[in-house]
């Protein structure tokens, strides 16, 4: 079976911080954290982490993974980051020819 998978590609980055105020929230139906930073402050990140993201790729991975065919639909700007992510695709062996190279554009990144 082949499966087109349509959808975002990203660089997402992990970071965990050092002295960052830690909120919660709470609902009747949910309990909630967030992080608090000072606006335009410095923060110090001693640990960070980068991968290739995006819901339309993970899917394309995972579904290879299980050993069905997968080609990914989408778009990433002509950068550093679009280069990572085909080639992190590539490595993966989905299927890119469908894939949208755009002048002038930067690839999506993700804070986590």
């Amino acid at each position: 079976m082949s499966v087109v998978c349509i959808g975002s590609a990203t660089v997402d980055l992990y970071v965990r911080a050092a002295g960052a105020t830690i909120m919660e929230w709470h609902t009747p139906v949910a309990r909630r954290r967030y992080m608090v930073l000072d606006y335009g402050g410095k923060m110090n990140v001693p640990f960070y982490e980068e991968s290739v993201g995006g819901g339309g790729t993970n899917v394309a991975v995972g579904l290879l993974r299980l050993g069905l065919e997968a080609s990914f639909l989408g778009a990433v700007g002509e950068d550093a980051e679009g280069e990572r992510v085909v080639a992190t695709l590539q490595r993966e062996g989905v299927n890119l020819s469908l894939l949208q190279r755009i002048e002038d554009e930067r690839t999506g990144c993700s804070v986590i």
